[in-house]
């Protein structure tokens, strides 16, 4: 062997070093584990009974293939969705159980690189598992009554899931150290590989039997988009949270959910637009997906507003040095006041995107508040109210672990309180519009009303108006200190760059 030709072996037979470590050990550790081996022998020799079954009604097998296929996909999609996710679940499992996360944690690995390694070998174990199943399904394709391009298609699904399923699992992972909520979460695990594969059977079964309507439709199209766009978004938060729990206490645990919203709000506002420009969609859907955003919005602003109030001690080194630039990415950095600063910023962006899209559709009307922008109005000002008022009430509560978690799950109760407590006044006292939920304390009525023809009431739309300033009024303190502390933190940060500078010019005078 000559010398080149050595040293290409020995670049090939060792991993490149931009490769993800993670990703290497994974892949290793699986090759040479007992676990996945016996998984991929089990898997292919369930494939090959079931292949020689049908093969045997081989008459049956030249008129259609149908079948043949599906036998060959429930294998596939039950390595692919149930043994492949349980086996991110378990890499991720025995770095608690072997003590070896903490060193993951301190090493220069960052928490995303080590969840994109572990997502990475999920990914490599799937397409072991393709290549295994190929020439199954290259014997399918030679057979009449199957769709090239739907199989195609399905195949994309099947990975797509695979990949979904395994990033949740290694969310799930991460959730806790403890053996018993461990195996809470791996029964959670299998709940989720029980609804996946008979969906994607179910699915595929439609798939190849009506080809037409998954390949040549603009409105499948379109739904192919929606379902992609979702899917994205809600693989970044799962996979924000991996990273989040994998992250040092003191580490910045909040920039990246803000960031991620934000991008979300900004994908999802320019995917509205561009349909109600190529489908006109009709407003009543604009105000639908509006509404459907900010239920979405409140969910993550009650996790935002409830953080504790001072910037950790690393997080302050990543405040810009400007003042404003650090006013301008406050709402960015954690601390409940800055959440309440970024909520209410992002319901002002979705309600003023919603606006754009429904003015656009009808330049003119004779009523602003109809086609649900009075719906809309009415429920950005109570998300506002819901989301900030009790978080800033119980603000000293939300320094402690403990404490945070009872805010945040005593906010939705309260709201529920809001809304059955004078409903149980108005039996008790035969007050029928207070026994029907028709009082203020009933978000879905007000919002109902307000979607009508007739509209809310100005008097109520003051009530809900004046809600929310309340809300923000309470919320006004923290909001000083939030930005109080920001400016002290970019401070902090000039006056540590000028010390550092004036170190060099003295070490280079000595010099």
């Amino acid at each position: 062997m000559t010398a080149a030709a050595q040293e290409l072996a020995e670049r090939l037979a060792q991993p490149s070093e931009r490769w993800n470590p993670i990703l290497v050990k994974e892949v290793r550790q699986a090759l040479r584990g007992r676990s996945f081996r016996w998984t991929f022998i089990a898997t292919l020799t369930i494939a090959v009974l079931g292949v020689l079954t049908n093969l045997a009604d081989f008459n049956h097998l030249r008129e259609d293939a149908h079948g043949y296929f599906m036998t060959v996909h429930f294998c596939l999609v039950a390595a692919l969705v149930g043994m492949v996710p349980f086996g991110a679940f378990q890499s991720m499992g025995s770095e608690w159980e072997e003590s070896t996360a903490d060193l993951l944690v301190l090493s220069a690995l960052r928490p995303r690189r080590i969840v994109a390694g572990k997502l990475q070998g999920a990914l490599v174990q799937a397409v072991l598992f393709f290549a295994a199943f190929s020439p199954f399904l290259v014997v399918a394709y030679l057979f009449p009554g199957i769709d090239l391009a739907a199989a195609l298609i399905y195949l994309g699904v099947i990975l797509i899931a695979s990949l979904c399923a395994s990033l949740a699992a290694l969310a799930l992972s991460t959730l806790s150290k403890q053996r018993f909520v461990r195996v809470v979460l791996m029964i959670v695990l299998g709940g989720q590989s029980a609804w996946l594969i008979p969906m994607l059977m179910v699915l595929g079964d439609e798939v190849l039997r009506h080809p037409q309507q998954f390949t040549s439709d603009d409105e499948i199209l379109s739904v192919y988009a929606t379902i992609g766009v979702a899917l994205l978004i809600l693989a970044g938060y799962v996979f924000t949270l991996a990273c989040n729990m994998l992250a040092h206490p003191e580490e910045n645990r909040s920039t990246n959910t803000r960031v991620l919203t934000t991008v979300s709000a900004l994908l999802v506002a320019a995917y509205a637009l561009l349909f109600t420009r190529w489908m006109s969609l009709p407003t009543e859907v604009i105000s639908v997906m509006a509404l459907a955003g900010l239920a979405g919005l409140s969910a993550i602003g009650l996790l935002l507003v409830s953080e504790q109030r001072a910037l950790g001690r690393r997080v302050t080194l990543s405040v810009p040095k400007s003042p404003l630039g650090a006013l301008a990415t406050a709402p960015w950095f954690p601390g409940g006041g800055r959440g309440v600063a970024f909520h209410t910023l992002h319901v002002v962006l979705v309600l003023a995107v919603a606006l754009s899209a429904i003015a656009w559709r009808r330049p003119s009307a004779p009523n602003f508040f109809a086609d649900g922008v009075g719906a809309l109005i009415v429920a950005a000002l109570l998300s506002i109210t819901y989301v900030t008022l009790l978080p800033g009430l119980l603000a000293r509560l939300c320094e402690g672990s403990g404490a945070r978690l009872a805010v945040r799950i005593a906010t939705p109760i309260a709201a529920l309180l809001g809304l059955l407590v004078p409903a149980a006044i108005g039996a008790f006292v035969g007050d029928r519009d207070l026994a029907r939920l028709e009082h203020l304390g009933n978000p879905g009525r007000l919002i109902e009303r307000a979607w009508t023809q007739d509209g809310l009431p100005l008097r109520l739309m003051a009530c809900v108006a004046g809600g929310a300033l309340v809300a923000l009024l309470v919320n006004a303190p923290r909001l000083v200190r939030s930005t109080l502390e920001t400016l002290a933190a970019a401070r902090v940060h000039r006056a540590r760059d000028e010390r550092a500078a004036l170190g060099d010019k003295a070490g280079q005078s000595r010099a």
